[in-house]
């Protein structure tokens, strides 16, 4: 076993304590880099650039990690006991699932997969948020947010972006789909929702007609912010009263190739709670989803 897993301090729910944002100094041990109370700093999309116990780990000390939720990916290869997918060696964890056993004082779930807490162990956090900021890298990029799941239902914290494991680990949370706002083909100003607002206030209400320009009968109504109008890559949401947990569909829908990242940032009033840089999975269908809970 690796030295550095001896390291890893846990919740009371005996879940591995990470964290991706944290206020303060950070430090180092065997190469990685540790907020406060120890909590390992993660990277759930950075590349690696060495490797410690067969792990990838980014020039600035962070984990490489791989959301395996849903389950362990098919290029799972064990080093240490420790599952690692091969796809730049990340490390497979689970923010969502129950813990079932342990390995070497290691805890995991039944999918395989190293059981986590993304609460960040008092590096910032508490028992709900208040909002979320999606930012797109390039004004050349509509960003849109569609089946938004909102409310106090649950438990278990962090970042998931497995929908299925999410919303069954929060179930009851209130859905905004988006649908009946916007004609057909159209768009329609954003109406005045009830227990989240969306800004800036030009975003606008897109029909699944609207975005569908390569015919895909999968897109969804959404909210659509089109930085060529709004003047903002990123968009906003903000949640009153709070709440412990959010999740939703989004994309970035275009026809132009290449590498489009969205960074995730969810806060509690001015605290950063947790940040996600993200590579939206095709251009023209929502198959990304993102949900961030309170422990």
């Amino acid at each position: 076993m690796s030295t550095f897993l001896n390291r890893l301090s846990q919740s009371a729910a005996t879940r591995v304590e990470i964290d991706s944002a944290f206020a303060g100094t950070p430090v180092y041990h065997d190469g990685l880099v540790y907020g406060p109370l120890d909590v390992l700093v993660c990277n759930y999309a950075g590349i690696p650039a060495f490797y410690l116990a067969g792990i990838g780990i980014t020039t600035s000390g962070e984990l490489c990690i791989y959301d395996a939720s849903g389950g362990l990916p098919a290029d799972t290869m064990w080093q240490s006991g420790l599952p690692i997918s091969r796809a730049e060696n990340r490390l497979c964890v689970d923010w969502t699932n129950p813990v079932t056993y342990w390995h070497q004082g290691v805890p995991f779930t039944a999918v395989g997969a190293v059981a986590v807490d993304g609460s960040g162990g008092g590096g910032g956090g508490g028992a709900t948020f208040d909002s979320v900021v999606l930012t797109v890298d390039s004004s050349e990029y509509y960003l849109v947010i569609s089946n938004l799941y909102y409310g106090n239902a649950g438990a278990g914290g962090g970042y998931s972006s497995n929908q299925a494991a999410f919303l069954a680990a929060h179930p009851g949370l209130t859905l905004e789909d988006f649908t009946g706002i916007a004609a057909v083909n159209s768009t329609a100003p954003m109406p005045a929702f009830t227990g989240f607002i969306a800004t800036p206030a030009t975003i606008v209400v897109a029909d699944a007609g609207f975005l569908n320009s390569e015919g895909d009968l999968s897109i969804y109504p959404s909210l659509l912010n089109n930085p060529s109008v709004t003047g903002s890559l990123s968009t906003t949401i903000t949640f009153s009263p709070a709440i412990n947990a959010a999740g939703f569909n989004f994309s970035v829908p275009t026809d132009i190739s290449g590498l489009v990242t969205v960074v995730l940032q969810f806060y509690d009033g001015v605290t950063l709670l947790d940040d996600e840089i993200v590579l939206p999975v095709g251009w023209n269908v929502y198959t990304n989803f993102a949900g961030y809970a309170t422990a």
